[in-house]
C-alpha cells in the first residue's frame, strides 16, 4: 500500500486523499504490526508493568486510529467509486478496493477469533464440561486417554 499510494500520488486529480490515504494508512498497518511484534516477542517477560502498559496503550490507540482510517479511506473510496467519469488512475482505485476488503475481513476474522477464544478461556476456567459429566452418569474412567488410544491404534 505504501509504494503503490506514494508512486499513484498525483494521478487522482478527482480525489487527492485517496493516494496519501493509502500511503498513511499503510504506515499505520506497519507500526502496529510492530508494536504488536514488540509485545509478543518481549511481552511481560522482560518489561516492566510501566513499560507492557505503555506497549498496550500503543496498541489499543493504533486498533482506534486503524479503524477510523480505514471507514475515511472507505468514504474516499466509495465517493470515487460513485462518480460518473472520475480522473482517478483504475489501478489505483482497484488497489484501493481490493486493501479496504482485505483488510476489513482480516480484522472482522480477528475479532471473531479474540472473542471466541475469550469465550473458550471463560469455559475452561469454570466446571461447565466437568458438571456435564457427573450429571449424565459418565465416569472420568470411561474416556481413554491419550497413551490408551495410541497405544491401541498401535496394536
Amino acid at each position: 500500500m505504501i509504494a503503490v499510494g506514494l508512486m499513484k500520488i498525483g494521478e487522482c486529480p478527482d480525489q487527492t486523499a485517496l493516494p496519501h490515504w493509502m500511503y498513511h494508512f499503510g504506515i499505520l498497518i506497519l507500526l502496529s504490526m510492530i508494536v504488536k511484534f514488540v509485545w509478543q516477542k518481549f511481552g511481560d517477560k522482560s518489561l516492566r508493568k510501566t513499560n507492557a502498559k505503555i506497549l498496550v496503550s500503543l496498541r489499543v490507540i493504533f486498533g482506534i486510529i486503524l479503524i477510523m482510517t480505514y471507514f475515511y479511506g472507505l468514504y474516499l473510496m466509495l465517493w470515487v467509486f460513485f462518480m460518473k467519469d472520475p480522473a482517478c488512475d483504475l489501478f489505483l482505485q482497484l488497489f484501493a478496493l481490493l486493501m479496504l476488503i482485505l483488510t476489513g475481513l482480516i480484522a472482522t476474522l480477528g475479532c471473531c477469533f479474540v472473542c471466541c477464544g475469550v469465550g473458550l478461556k471463560n469455559v475452561e476456567k469454570t466446571d461447565f464440561f466437568q458438571n456435564a459429566i457427573l450429571h449424565t452418569g459418565i465416569q472420568e474412567s470411561d474416556f481413554l486417554l491419550p497413551k490408551q488410544v495410541i497405544g491401541n491404534l498401535l496394536q
